[in-house]
């Protein structure tokens, strides 16, 4: 460890005020881009990609779950109405 702080001119307790202010001047404030910083949030790449896939497949199951209902609730429609008979139905 102490090689390790003495190759990084800090100490355990941190930098010293005038090294900090030297890095603050010629690095510029430890500021993460947000979109960068959500990324880094999942940990790695690939749990991110995972992510990203698993809502995908979400919405697509989504979309065919709620056209399965829609195109069920078109035919109660016809059959409350009378256009279409049951035996029909049956058929579809």
């Amino acid at each position: 460890m102490d090689d390790l702080f003495r190759r990084l001119s800090t100490c355990p307790d941190g930098l010293s005020g005038d090294k900090a202010g030297r890095c603050l001047h010629v690095y510029g404030p430890n500021k993460m881009n947000p979109l960068l910083k959500s990324l880094l949030s999942f940990g790695r790449l690939e749990d991110f990609a995972i992510i990203m896939a698993l809502l995908f497949i979400n919405v697509i199951v989504k979309y065919a779950q709620e056209k399965k209902a829609s195109d069920a609730y078109d035919v109660l429609k016809l059959l409350i109405y009378g256009i279409l008979d049951r035996e029909k139905v049956e058929l579809m």
